[in-house]
């Protein structure tokens, strides 16, 4: 039949370790450990219990049976009693809104003796906890801490209750408060065999005017590692490089490097930039950075997360700083150039200030946002360029000037008169009467490629 052969089917079975893990999950979820472990105190006998803000009125009993006038007078020391917050009604004694330091005990007197004292506990019931747990190496105990809204009062009492298998009592670890950190700690010990066991966690917070339970939390001494972040972070300049940065960090203290490892992950960014670059899977302790930006400071952080990726990633480590290296002949030229133009006390030379503008040599100026060193390439090319531009302009002056000076030669000015030119000597004339040297003939257009025209002296 078919429905025989689906009754006689075997059914699918789950392996003996997930088996086992779901029926533990199964009777931890209905044995808590705080299960009737967090009560509502109760109120002692002879105690007023009042809310913070609210006025509270103290009465006295055997008031009527004393001949005499009651005053109330605390039994210690009050810090509102001093400030004078008080009103006595008839026997009774009236508070205005209460506060935490109202709490102590308050005595009725009549005659020189004690009638009736009356114990005020001024409280508000704690708030529940939100408890997270983490570890922070194979090797140490896990911490469960949380961090109360407002502060706790002195009567307030934290416990951990841990239950370590199902069906077995729950230890009870007390939770200690720390006033600088405003936070609650509670510490479980672990053994390293008991690394994948689940634990069932719960904390009950108690006070005078009632008590408040965290939930129920399950997990492993591995699911919660979570590993202190990467200690020592320096960024330093890769000679002759100025595009790289080449990092180092050490393991954090609390990590036994010799026996487990740590993988890393790096992130950093320019300074004018908020946005991060990020480098992932690292196992060394060292990294180059090679795609930095040229001349700016960056700011780089490591973090840390165990090897086989149980737990969770640590804290980001403390920012870093550091530059790509600079080339010194660039900053001795700028240093020299700022040298001659504002001195090496730094401020402008005098002699190139005026009179009215020498009283404020010093006066700073406001420092750039950006780097604004000049280059010595930059400085080069425009000296160049200047210098070439000198000699083209004192060439173009001279010629032309012995154009203006040969004019009067040929046309003269209007209202003068010519000189005759000098005639040819005869082919008749004898050799003796030729002169061995002639006289130069006047230059015609003149050769700019012949530099000795521009830098020899002439006789005009």
């Amino acid at each position: 039949m078919p429905g025989g052969a689906a009754a006689c089917s075997p059914r699918p079975r789950l392996p003996a370790l997930g088996a086992a893990l779901l029926a533990s999950l199964l009777v931890a979820a209905r044995e808590g450990p705080q299960r009737g472990r967090c009560p509502q105190p109760a109120v002692p006998p002879g105690t007023v219990l009042s809310a913070a803000g609210a006025n509270v009125t103290l009465t006295c009993p055997r008031a009527l049976q004393s001949n005499g006038s009651v005053w109330w007078q605390p039994e210690g020391r009050v810090p509102g009693w001093a400030s004078g917050r008080r009103e006595l009604r008839d026997t009774s004694l009236v508070l205005p809104a209460v506060r935490p330091e109202d709490s102590g005990r308050y005595g009725c007197r009549a005659g020189g003796r004690l009638l009736h004292t009356v114990h005020l506990l001024v409280d508000e019931p704690p708030e529940p906890p939100r408890v997270s747990c983490s570890r922070r190496s194979h090797q140490k105990d896990i911490l469960c801490e949380w961090q109360p809204r407002a502060r706790p009062s002195p009567s307030t009492r934290a416990v951990l209750w841990v239950k370590r298998a199902p069906g077995a009592n729950a230890t009870e670890q007390r939770c200690r408060f720390f006033p600088r950190a405003h936070r609650f700690v509670c510490r479980i010990p672990m053994p390293p065999v008991d690394d994948d066991k689940l634990l069932h966690v719960s904390v009950c917070v108690s006070n005078g005017a009632g008590s408040a339970a965290s939930a129920d939390r399950l997990f492993s001494a591995n699911s919660v590692l979570k590993p202190d972040p990467p200690v020592n972070l320096t960024v330093d300049p890769v000679e002759a490089a100025p595009q790289q940065l080449r990092l180092s960090w050490t393991y954090p203290p609390s990590w036994d490097a010799s026996f487990y490892q740590l993988r890393f992950q790096v992130r950093y960014r320019a300074e004018p930039s908020g946005a991060y670059a990020q480098v992932d899977g690292l196992k060394d302790t060292s990294l180059v950075i090679r795609d930095a930006l040229r001349g700016a400071r960056h700011w780089v952080q490591v973090r840390a997360r165990e090897e086989f990726d149980l737990g969770e990633w640590s804290e980001w480590s403390r920012e870093a700083v550091g530059s790509p290296w600079a080339d010194p002949r660039e900053q001795e030229a700028i240093t020299a150039w700022d040298e001659g133009l504002y001195g090496a006390g730094g401020s402008l030379l005098p002699e190139l200030l005026g009179s009215a503008d020498a009283e404020d040599v010093n006066t700073p100026e406001p420092a750039p946002d950006g780097p604004s060193a000049v280059s010595l390439y930059t400085l080069l090319a425009a000296g160049g360029s200047l210098l070439l531009g000198a000699v083209l302009f004192t060439g173009i002056v001279l010629r032309y000037r012995r154009r203006w000076r040969k004019e009067p030669r040929g046309r003269g000015k209007p209202g003068t008169e010519a000189l005759p030119a000098e005639p040819p000597p005869s082919p008749s004339s004898p050799l003796s009467d030729v002169p061995l040297l002639l006289p130069l003939a006047s230059p015609g257009p003149y050769d700019v490629a012949n530099m000795d025209y521009f830098f020899t002296p002439r006789a005009w």
